[in-house]
């Protein structure tokens, strides 16, 4: 852990709102499970990019994750792909799991 990241358990892409040094527990206390939550990731286009943020969030967790809904959206120049994906969570740990699995991917950019 260095000294500038305040505790931040989440890692480097977690988006401006919950990456200021929020911890576990104060994350628990300011969402109600279980519940759905939306992430914004955003990474090198490709045909399969949905599918393959799915998959590898799915294997870091060991466990099929409930995809409520999700769109993709193509850059001007299409060279980039932002996928607005939202899970049903039933606890904080399915979030850090998300970002976690989305950091592992070397095509992701960020994860808002």
């Amino acid at each position: 852990m260095s000294e500038n990241d305040n505790g931040d358990e989440a890692g480097k892409l977690m988006g401006w709102s919950l990456g200021s040094g929020m911890k576990k527990k104060q994350f628990e206390d300011l969402v109600k499970f279980p519940c759905d939550f939306s992430f914004k990731i955003i990474g090198v286009a490709s045909d399969d990019f949905e599918d393959t943020v799915i998959k590898a969030i799915e294997a870091h967790r060991g466990a099929a994750i409930q995809v409520v809904s999700s769109a993709i959206k193509p850059s001007s120049q299409k060279k980039y792909t932002s996928l607005t994906l939202t899970l049903h969570v039933t606890d904080s740990q399915t979030i850090y799991d998300v970002y976690d699995a989305c950091e592992k991917l070397p095509n992701i950019k960020f994860v808002l």
